[in-house]
């Protein structure tokens, strides 16, 4: 099958899904928190995938894993930089191919109940990731969810306070 590295003009007859035409250039990140304090301490957090290309290169998200224990979701919102400290680089999904662009940021801070206002809150929310009540979610689409320029952040924050709570992305790098 022809590859297109750009991302935009598929070679050829596409008769399958375009997340799976494009599975060579797809790429993941994540992080994930487990708070084992007290009973009543919960955590608000940001994860944030972050396009360190140099230039040219945009992320088409099309997939998102939202963990939020205490539910309610997670807000998106766009960032310009970094957000937060360095956690990771981002993963090819084959361990043959060389490190891609995308980095995971995250900030946590201790909540000391359920109630508190979010400090990251950053309005408005661009989307909301539905986490059905203490549990996870996880959307895949067959188009991008969202497309992360050159110096941005896509930034995940839990709506309420949680004890585990993380996020993952799936995204493709394509060339503008």
């Amino acid at each position: 099958m022809p590859s297109d590295p750009s991302g935009v003009s598929p070679k050829g007859t596409l008769i399958r899904p375009p997340a799976d035409f494009f599975d060579d250039h797809l790429a993941v990140g994540s992080f994930f928190l487990q708070f084992t304090g007290g009973p009543n301490n919960s955590n608000f957090c940001t994860v944030a995938l972050f396009n360190n290309a140099n230039t040219g290169v945009v992320f088409k998200v099309y997939g998102i894993s939202a963990v939020n224990d205490g539910g309610s979701g997670m807000g998106a919102f766009w960032f310009y930089g970094p957000l937060g400290a360095l956690y990771a680089p981002c993963q090819p999904i084959r361990p043959d191919l060389g490190a891609p662009f995308g980095q995971i940021w995250q900030q946590t801070t201790l909540a000391n109940v359920p109630a508190a206002p979010n400090p990251y809150f950053t309005p408005p929310y661009v989307n909301l990731i539905g986490v059905s009540g203490f549990d996870s979610n996880t959307i895949l689409s067959p188009f991008p969810l969202f497309i992360v320029p050159v110096g941005w952040s896509l930034v995940l924050t839990n709506v309420t306070a949680s004890a585990d709570l993380g996020a993952g992305f799936w995204y493709q790098q394509a060339n503008e």
